[in-house]
């Protein structure tokens, strides 16, 4: 008897360590987790050893998110300026080689300003909009509009050309869900022209005009004129600069209403277009009906012969 209480306490007691080793497995990191925690611990010891403190990692990471932060329209016109500087100090010096290639770097940091710019951008998806609908391919046409307006969408309102949102979600999208991609590519057209005409797009070309006197003055060795351009171009930059970072002003009734002429014209043209179809199934109705009241006029004339044969 005495044996087999022994034996019934033997199995309720708890095998040393079993419990410490669940509540070690409950706290262990999943497989993937602590691959990434282990390779983390291996960066941070790695950098310990060339000398960085956690302090200084923990900025240095903050440093890169507030940069990444900053658009890359305000870093290309910041390097620009920059190069102006360098440009504007080579010429003052007359120094040949070192101008030239300030200038040609200056090209490069233009073209980037110019590509980053929303109605720059816009142009090209809705270029590409319009290749697609010369091609039927509505689908493809609709993704490009859908990325124009996102861009437009999401551009800070200094740089958002006006009424542009509105003319690609409320009228060339719908052209093109309604199947009409000849009406959708005159809207599209007309985004493109509004878009060429925002100011930043003109700065722009007012600037790259400028680099062109300035590089065909120094091949004729005109050193005040290159110096005069730079700084003609610096002025534009900065400009346009300062305008990203002001407030603008609200748009004008007058700004609203240019903008809303071409959904008004569409819809004036839709209009057209239904009247004339209208007109055409109304016409085509009232010859019918010439036809059936003639036909009915002359069954009677031409059956009386025949009755007058048959009272014979």
């Amino acid at each position: 008897m005495a044996l087999i209480v022994i034996a019934g306490c033997q199995t309720s007691v708890d095998v040393p360590g079993s419990r410490a080793e669940e509540e070690e497995e409950g706290g262990r990191l999943p497989a993937q987790e602590q691959q990434r925690w282990n390779e983390l611990v291996t960066k941070i010891e790695k950098l310990e050893e060339r000398g960085y403190t956690l302090e200084q990692l923990l900025e240095r990471q903050e440093k890169q998110e507030q940069a990444q932060a900053v658009p890359a329209i305000d870093k290309d016109l910041m390097a620009a300026r920059s190069v102006l500087a360098d440009a504007i100090e080579y010429s003052r010096t007359t120094r040949t080689s070192e101008t030239e290639g300030a200038l040609q770097r200056l090209d490069a940091l233009l073209r980037a300003v110019t590509d980053d710019l929303p109605a720059s951008r816009t142009i090209v998806r809705c270029e590409r909009a319009l290749a697609y609908l010369s091609q039927n391919a509505l689908n493809e046409a609709d993704a490009e509009l859908t990325m124009a307006y996102d861009i437009v969408h999401e551009a800070r309102a200094q740089l958002r050309p006006g009424q542009v949102e509105q003319m690609i979600q409320g009228k060339a999208r719908e052209q093109i869900g309604a199947g009409r991609p000849l009406d959708a590519a005159k809207v599209v057209h007309a985004i493109i022209e509004r878009c060429a005409r925002h100011p930043s797009l003109e700065t722009m070309q007012r600037v790259r005009q400028g680099l062109r006197g300035a590089s065909d003055a120094l091949e004729r060795g005109a050193w005040p004129v290159v110096e005069a351009e730079l700084f003609e171009i610096h002025g534009a930059v900065t400009e346009l600069g300062e305008s990203i970072r002001v407030q603008p002003p609200e748009a004008t009734a007058e700004e609203e209403a240019e903008g809303e002429e071409v959904l008004e014209e569409e819809a004036e043209g839709e209009a057209a277009l239904e009247g004339e179809a209208g007109q055409a199934e109304g016409a085509e109705a009232e010859t019918g009906a010439e036809e059936l009241e003639g036909a009915a006029e002359a069954t009677p004339e031409a059956a009386m012969p025949s009755e007058a044969g048959g009272a014979r």
